[in-house]
């Protein structure tokens, strides 16, 4: 009986140690876990301080088990509610992703209309619209932006072609790699503003030097953009 006394007053002890250690090491995931995962409101509202006071208040290894599992579940769910959500197309359609003079075509470049399959260059550029409100009622969809960026577009058809004014939101540029090379663009005023075809990057380059100092900051298409 004396030496299982013994015996178990020299256990106890190295249980309780070794719970100890278990609970510190507990301790210091939760914390890297709240640095690494927790929200920036849950951060603002206990920060570090309020961490550590939480979890040495926790008197058992269960429950700091327990908290940890509450911050990766929370991170799981923090990650669920920002999933990457693309575009809706008719409202990226319409220009309601756009903002004034935000382009994402350069002068040249080949374009196809994204309803309609029309092609043409991009030989002007505008901030919005140019043409006032009653041309664009009477041209446009309903519910189109007004104020987005707007090219003057060479466009060539079979037997025909003409100048459109468009808006950025309804066309796309022409994607060598998955429309095939770019078709060679009928127009008269081609030659005037352009000269040779670069058929790889699907543009025609501008004749004049200042097209290059036009081009500052590209934006992805709506269709390329996270909402």
């Amino acid at each position: 009986m004396a030496f299982s006394r013994i015996t178990t007053s020299i256990a106890n002890p190295c249980r309780r140690l070794e719970s100890f250690g278990h609970m510190s090491r507990l301790s210091s995931r939760c914390l890297r876990r709240f640095h690494s995962h927790g929200s920036k409101s849950s951060k603002s509202r206990l920060g570090k301080s309020g961490v550590e006071s939480a979890v040495l208040k926790l008197p058992s290894v269960d429950q700091i088990e327990a908290f940890v599992q509450e911050l990766e579940s929370s991170k799981a769910q923090h990650s669920q509610t920002h999933e990457i959500r693309k575009p809706d197309t008719r409202a990226g359609f319409l220009g309601h992703y756009e903002k004034p003079g935000g382009f994402s075509f350069r002068v040249g470049d080949i374009v196809v209309h994204r309803l309609h399959g029309q092609v043409g260059v991009i030989a002007e550029r505008f901030d919005t619209c140019q043409l006032g409100g009653q041309w664009f009622k009477f041209n446009s969809p309903p519910g189109m932006n007004f104020m987005q960026p707007f090219y003057s577009i060479l466009v060539s058809m079979p037997g025909s072609s003409f100048i459109r004014h468009g808006g950025q939101s309804s066309h796309r540029r022409w994607d060598a790699a998955a429309d095939g090379p770019p078709p060679s663009i009928q127009h008269p005023d081609l030659a005037h503003l352009f000269c040779e075809l670069d058929a790889a990057g699907a543009r025609y380059l501008p004749r004049y030097a200042g097209a290059a100092g036009e081009e500052g900051v590209m934006v992805p298409e709506w269709d390329e953009r996270d909402t």
